[in-house]
């Protein structure tokens, strides 16, 4: 709902002086780009919920309307990042940020973003899978698996 309010307030104060005001071309310029940045937002934010993520043994499905699916056997690279919001002088936590899951296939890419209820039991299945098969897990993703308390073999990726 946070998403939807801040999507929905940004269009208000970008749409509502364009229709209303009629401002200078300048300012309608540059109220007209941030009621698009906004509304991709709120676009971003409708497909984010409208997509429903389904795993099991074979593979993971992202279902909406950017969905995808992965089989497993044809993951090829799990990217796991942190984006940090403020600095954290004492180490990385999941305080003040956020993670995103990646998962690619020869055709497809699945990103799952942490605000996910499970995303840490999702994360621990698809780096499992990532390891069985092969695929490459590089340095800051290995990093970011044991903050979430996940520890692969080290001979996997």
């Amino acid at each position: 709902m946070p998403d939807y309010a801040g999507g929905g307030i940004g269009l208000a104060l970008t749409l509502g002086p364009l229709t209303l005001v009629h401002p200078a071309a300048p300012v309608a310029w540059v109220l007209a780009a941030a009621a698009a940045l906004f509304l991709v937002y709120f676009g971003r934010t409708l497909c984010r919920q409208l997509t429903h993520i389904e795993l099991d043994e074979a593979g993971i499905r992202a279902s909406g309307p950017l969905g995808a699916a992965i089989r497993w056997e044809d993951l090829r690279s799990l990217r796991l990042d942190y984006y940090s919001t403020r600095r954290d002088p004492e180490g990385r936590t999941m305080d003040g940020g956020w993670m995103q899951l990646r998962l690619r296939d020869a055709r497809h890419t699945i990103r799952i973003d942490s605000e996910l209820d499970g995303f840490v039991g999702l994360v621990r299945a698809a780096a499992v899978a990532a390891s069985r098969v092969g695929a490459g897990l590089d340095g800051p993703t290995r990093e970011n698996l044991v903050v979430l308390g996940i520890e692969l073999a080290a001979e996997a990726g």
